[in-house]
């Protein structure tokens, strides 16, 4: 297997337009940049853009008016976007993991109940019991089957796609730059 160094990779260019850095933080979060909840609008729009750029090096350029640029912030806001993907990074896959874990011991535990239903039919015609309890673990075992299995194929793979994202966004190099606003 080929290990590629991504650091000669050329980067993808991404650029956002922005009226003021408060667009990028949560209109309902008053803290300070270095704390702010990111805005969802910017979320969405940032993975609307880079839907097809899994696992690829990115340049987020984030251009704000001529005028209204503030070093300082820029650097704080690079340091809040960096800490923010990090750690929706490291929370998504925890996540995947014990979705996997989930599944996996559900789908073990249904096909265990389907066994056990099998084995009660053997009793069933002599044993009223057996064939009562049969009609619980059959349907049962289905269920935690499928759930299982729902499990590790489709939420672990959303949680995955998801974490495909944070982990590209965490390595993004950011650029601020001016624009003119039209007038």
């Amino acid at each position: 297997m080929n290990n590629v160094d991504l650091s000669k990779e050329p980067r993808k260019l991404v650029s956002v337009w922005l009226d003021d850095y408060d667009n990028i933080f949560s209109d309902f979060d008053p803290r300070s940049f270095s704390q702010r909840e990111l805005s969802d609008d910017f979320l969405n729009e940032t993975r609307k853009v880079l839907h097809a750029e899994k696992n690829r090096l990115i340049q987020l350029m984030i251009l704000v008016p001529v005028g209204k640029r503030n070093k300082s912030d820029e650097h704080v806001i690079k340091n809040r976007l960096h800490t923010h993907f990090r750690h929706t990074f490291d929370h998504l896959r925890h996540e995947r993991k014990i979705f996997l874990r989930n599944g996996v011991f559900l789908t073990i535990v249904g096909f265990v109940l389907m066994l056990l239903a099998s084995a009660t039919s053997a009793f069933e015609s002599a044993h009223y019991f057996m064939s009562i309890l049969r009609v619980f673990l059959e349907p049962s075992g289905w269920f935690a089957v499928w759930y299982g299995m729902d499990k590790i194929f489709y939420l672990s793979g959303l949680k995955n796609e998801q974490s495909s994202f944070n982990q590209t966004m965490a390595k993004a190099e950011i650029i601020f730059d001016s624009y003119q606003p039209r007038t």
